[in-house]
């Protein structure tokens, strides 16, 4: 099993710059995040529209909305002209340039990663019942993880503990869950807490040095039109 940590998130009322060597986790409420239709592509526009779940849209514009926001910052343009596109995989990436990102929301939490020059990917997990936990893990995840989850009954909290790391190891290789299983050590991850029901994981591609991990939050009025 790889590292488990609680980060020391940093209330930002801006965003600071991002450098490379470093990776930077968003931790952001939906809740509390307003909608900028404005700033949405056609493509985002349509799926927005059809979602027939009024929360389902309001989480969904609050997501894109703070994520073009985010990149915008780092893009120095505005945010409905951020290129975002979707690899193959189904992974979203920007169109060209060396930063990378991934998201991921559960409940009123929406958790953002960005890194310079190094994919990175990220999930976010309420921790709940889920049958066919061991038959679930047996198929997917790691032998070290299998073992681990053997050690501790397959619990819900290990379940998903490991179930994020994999997760994060997928999106960062761009693959699915049931994809080409991406490689631990190619793909280092960390995993975290945010809620007592709520668990979390940050994969990066390998490099010589461990990357810097800074976390933040986003103070009052930080979503704001530019």
């Amino acid at each position: 099993m790889n590292d488990s940590a609680v980060p020391n998130w940093e209330m930002q009322a801006s965003i600071p710059p991002l450098s490379p060597g470093e990776i930077h986790l968003w931790l952001l409420a939906l809740e509390e995040s307003g909608c900028h239709r404005q700033w949405l592509s056609a493509q985002e526009e349509q799926r927005l529209s059809g979602m027939p779940d009024p929360d389902m849209r309001r989480h969904y514009c609050a997501t894109r909305s703070l994520l073009r926001h985010l990149l915008a910052s780092h893009l120095d343009c505005e945010p409905a002209q951020v290129p975002i596109r979707i690899a193959p995989g189904g992974k979203p990436r920007l169109a060209a340039g060396p930063l990378h990102f991934n998201l991921s929301h559960a409940g009123a939490w929406l958790l953002i990663a960005l890194a310079r020059d190094t994919a990175v990917g990220v999930d976010l997990e309420i921790i709940r019942p889920l049958q066919h936990r061991q038959q679930i893990a047996r198929r997917l995840f790691d032998p070290a993880e299998t073992e681990y989850l053997a050690r501790t009954g397959y619990g819900e909290r290990a379940f998903f503990t490991c179930w994020t790391r994999h997760e994060a190891r997928q999106k960062c290789l761009g693959e699915g869950i049931f994809g080409e299983r991406a490689d631990p050590d190619r793909f280092p991850s960390l995993t975290f807490p945010i809620t007592h029901d709520t668990t979390a994981a940050l994969a990066w591609d390998a490099r010589p040095d461990r990357p810097v991990i800074r976390a933040f939050r986003a103070g009052p009025d930080w979503l704001n039109p530019r």
